[in-house]
């Protein structure tokens, strides 16, 4: 007896004893027993997890997905907002403003709620749901932008898809949504130019203002200094203009050619009252300063040049649609066929793991019938 002991009790290399007992091993040929003896067991779980994944694959509601790509608008969709010099917009520049306000929290909600997206999104059941959680969790969530191309790529091609259960609707939404974007980008540009217009009229409106107003006080002044010159010029029996008036005097003696340029600045009444008077009389007639005020043309060929800006927002788009949404033909979910794999291969691990406890349930049971017996 301690010989078997010692033959079926391995040793370390330094002598000493190893416990061990074969009978915890467990053979191939065991779990085949166990298999073949509890097959009602397994043959019935590995059914009913199977069956479950197929019912899920088929019963299980479909989701479809569209997709959009969208690129940098061409030069000639941006070309009439270039009206103003002082205010130059490139397509990337305004495609870049598009690709903000698409992803803008704010117009996606103002989209949800301009197309009643809450009721096509709950149930009858789901009115205890409010408007920000569907939109948040359900909306949100539907939504993916995405740049194509590799990371280090140039291309400012993007890709938007929406996912929902109803193929045509969901094409319709995402196409109305880029439309949206667009109208909503071109819109806010347009405004931003329109102020700015606005201002520099308001501006060179108030120069005009000011160079009339001071050709005014102008006028004005120069009435009084004629009317007080005319009556010197009377006093000094001066109706002519009086000799040496003037600041360019040419004089010839002989051979002898001379010239003589006076700066000085000569009284009014040198003039002489006839044409003093006459000259006052037609200022006080003047009924328009324009033509004699400098640079008024100028600021007026301005303020009308800016009058005539006018911008079409319907005739440009800051995106260019390379292919817009269409109806999906098939959905993305459920994956039927891998659901139903991994439902067997389930089934599988849960008909074995059900054969082993109902085995070891029968072992313990049979077990306590012995001794129950004995």
């Amino acid at each position: 007896m301690n010989k078997q002991i010692k033959q079926n009790t391995p040793t370390t290399p330094e002598g000493h004893q190893t416990l061990y007992n074969y009978e915890d091993e467990i053979s191939l040929f065991d779990i085949w027993r166990i298999l073949v003896t509890q097959r009602k067991w397994f043959f019935l779980v590995t059914i009913i997890v199977f069956l479950s994944a197929v019912a899920y694959s088929l019963l299980a509601p479909r989701v479809y997905q569209t997709k959009a790509i969208l690129l940098p608008p061409l030069s000639s969709d941006v070309a009439k907002l270039s009206v103003w010099p002082k205010y130059k917009i490139t397509g990337n520049k305004l495609y870049a403003k598009f690709m903000r306000n698409i992803g803008s929290v704010g117009l996606r909600k103002q989209f949800f709620e301009q197309n009643d997206l809450f009721s096509a999104l709950t149930k009858d059941n789901d009115s205890h749901l409010s408007h920000g959680s569907v939109f948040q969790h359900q909306f949100q969530k539907l939504i993916t932008i995405k740049k194509m191309g590799k990371r280090r790529s140039k291309s400012n091609a993007v890709s938007i898809t929406l996912e929902g259960r109803q193929p045509k609707l969901i094409a319709k939404w995402l196409n109305n949504f880029i439309s949206l974007a667009d109208s909503h980008t071109v819109t806010l540009i347009a405004n931003t130019i329109a102020t700015k217009v606005d201002l520099q009229k308001k501006t060179l409106q108030e120069k005009i203002k000011l160079l009339r107003k001071s050709a005014d006080v102008k006028r004005l002044d120069d009435i009084a200094a004629l009317e007080e010159a005319i009556p010197i010029a009377e006093k000094l029996n001066l109706a002519e203009q009086a000799d040496g008036f003037g600041s360019l005097r040419t004089r010839t003696d002989n051979l002898r050619l001379s010239t003589t340029i006076n700066t000085i600045k000569q009284p009014l009444y040198l003039r002489g009252s006839k044409a003093l008077r006459a000259e006052a009389e037609s200022l006080k007639n003047r009924k328009n300063n324009d033509s004699f005020i400098p640079k008024l043309r100028t600021l007026q060929d301005q303020l009308a040049f800016l009058t005539n800006i006018h911008i079409d927002p319907a005739a440009i788009h800051a995106v260019r649609v390379d292919q817009p949404a269409y109806p999906p033909d098939y959905p993305i979910k459920p994956k039927r066929i891998l659901i139903i794999v991994l439902g067997l291969f389930l089934g599988l691990m849960m008909g074995v793991f059900a054969a082993f406890v109902m085995n070891i349930v029968e072992n313990i049971r049979q077990k306590g019938n012995e001794a129950y017996e004995a």
